[in-house]
């Protein structure tokens, strides 16, 4: 979409913690995406692209400033405010020139509520504090879920498990995402905007409700990506990195990620 010639519609949609090889137009025919493979066949892939700091926060603000961290600050996921809260910002700056500027979804910002030129924030983050700040907890509330604070479940004991949702599909973060963008763009989409949508998956854990269950066992999955594991990574086995699962937890682990994956493309379609 665009509003005019000149002043072009701008939506991001950011995954966290997404593979090269998911998506299935970008040569990996195990994955289900048709939604990412319009985007792909109607658009640009770039098949050489890399975060200068892959960390959550500190390559969120990349983006967000087109700065590295040495101007913003992050070089780690530590919870402090911006290095200089006057650091220009991408929404920022399309807000300056009369765009309508939001975010959906995780900002990983600190304080969470830090507008960075977005005028309007819908938040859905990790591990929200406050109901006051995130608006996915407070459509939890509106659906009778009020006590769901801990959207994702239990972390540190299964946080690299596949384990069952604490709520519908329906009511699912990854949905929300998407029919929430959808309906903003149609409530915003008669003037130029910025919006910019942010889904936690399929970063861990992987929550599959009961009809995405079996997606991807008959398909043929490639295995683990070879690779050194240098310093600070133990190099003995280490149960916290897997070496212990057998494989068949790894299938299983593989299956629920590459499903979160599918989960979100299916939120990119409504989006779409």
């Amino acid at each position: 979409m665009s509003a005019t010639s000149d002043r072009p519609n701008i939506l991001i949609l950011l995954t966290d913690q997404q593979r090269y090889d998911t998506i299935a137009a970008a040569g990996h025919p195990h994955m289900i995406t048709p939604n990412l493979d319009r985007l792909v066949r109607e658009g640009c892939l770039f098949d050489q692209a890399h975060s200068p700091n892959p960390i959550c926060v500190p390559a969120r603000h990349d983006l967000l400033t087109g700065a590295p961290g040495h101007v913003h600050g992050y070089f780690d996921n530590s919870e402090r405010p911006i290095a200089d809260p006057g650091t220009p910002t991408l929404p920022g700056v399309f807000a300056r020139h009369g765009y309508r500027t939001a975010l959906i979804g995780k900002g990983h910002f600190h304080p969470p509520t830090t507008a960075y030129g977005y005028q309007e924030t819908l938040l859905m983050e990790e591990i929200p504090k406050s109901v006051d700040d995130d608006a996915y907890l407070q459509f939890l509330a509106s659906r009778g879920l009020a006590d769901l604070r801990n959207i994702h479940g239990v972390r540190s004991m299964i946080y690299h498990e596949p384990q069952a949702p604490i709520m519908s599909e329906a009511n699912g973060g990854t949905r929300w995402v998407g029919q929430r963008a959808a309906q903003w763009i149609a409530d915003n989409g008669d003037a130029p905007f910025l919006l910019s949508c942010h889904w936690i998956a399929p970063h861990p854990p992987w929550t599959i409700p009961a009809n995405k269950a079996g997606l991807y066992a008959n398909r043929v999955l490639p295995g683990s990506a070879p690779g050194p594991r240098g310093t600070p990574f133990p190099k003995a086995p280490s149960t916290y990195y897997g070496d212990d699962d057998s494989p068949e937890e790894k299938r299983r682990i593989r299956e629920a990620y590459y499903t979160s994956v599918t989960m979100v493309d299916e939120a990119v379609g409504l989006v779409l």
